[in-house]
């Protein structure tokens, strides 16, 4: 598989959620309660579902303002649900906790690769994720090895929408034929497929919690190291 550029997707490939939930981290613990991953972790789940409009990602974003805003929004109704209430502090506490980069665990193989690969082949990030992500990628060390990042919540729009890839592929100015994307859902690889890039599965150990997507019938890598080879690189 040759290319000249490689673009990732964040979730599934680079970082996982701890909690197996990327709207809990284990900060919150002092509010929600030492045994809520135990005991309230379902019912979180099924509750969530009354306020999952207000996550932020697909929504047009120009800073983190927003993204608190709607962030808070979904933990009062998704609690609300539960019929759990805390006060404005303690909401104001649980938004940012999720804006840290405690929800996110990087893989031990990310950074080691990326600094390998970077100026062998171009490197981008193709992301649903809030504009916190930038800035948890930039504070951790990750995006001064791409040369471009491709935010849902700065085009307003998710994968696989078109606009997401095509976006990328004009910044880095290279032909969608030349250009691999990596992600763990096969419906944002065939939408990779549909503009004309080649698409590679992530399949990663995550959290037991974490409901995991199908595999797909194409190429598909379970690290850097595999992937890398896939690639040549």
């Amino acid at each position: 598989m040759k290319a000249k550029a490689l673009f990732l997707d964040c979730g599934g490939v680079m970082v996982c959620p701890p909690t197996g939930d990327w709207t809990l981290t284990n900060k919150m613990l002092p509010v929600l309660g030492a045994d809520f991953f135990e005991k309230h972790l379902e019912e979180y789940r099924r509750a969530r579902k009354c306020a999952d409009q207000y996550i932020p990602d697909g929504y047009l974003m120009d800073d983190e303002l927003p993204e608190c805003a709607m962030m808070e929004r979904f933990y009062r109704l998704t609690f609300a649900a539960m019929g759990r209430h805390f006060s404005d502090e303690e909401y104001a506490f649980l938004v940012e906790c999720q804006r840290s980069v405690t929800k996110y665990r990087f893989f031990d193989d990310v950074k080691p690769f990326l600094a390998a690969w970077q100026g062998k082949i171009r490197l981008g990030v193709i992301s649903d994720a809030p504009p916190s992500t930038r800035r948890i990628l930039r504070e951790e060390g990750v995006a001064q090895y791409m040369d471009g990042m491709t935010f849902s919540s700065e085009l307003g729009t998710l994968k696989p929408d078109p606009r997401m890839y095509r976006h990328m592929l004009e910044m880095i100015g290279v032909a969608p034929e030349d250009a691999v994307f990596v992600d763990d859902m096969p419906r944002n690889l065939f939408g990779a497929q549909a503009v004309g890039m080649q698409a590679v599965q992530m399949i990663r150990p995550m959290p037991a919690a974490y409901p995991m997507d199908a595999q797909w019938d194409g190429p598909a890598a379970h690290d850097f190291a595999e992937l890398g080879r896939l690639l040549e690189l």
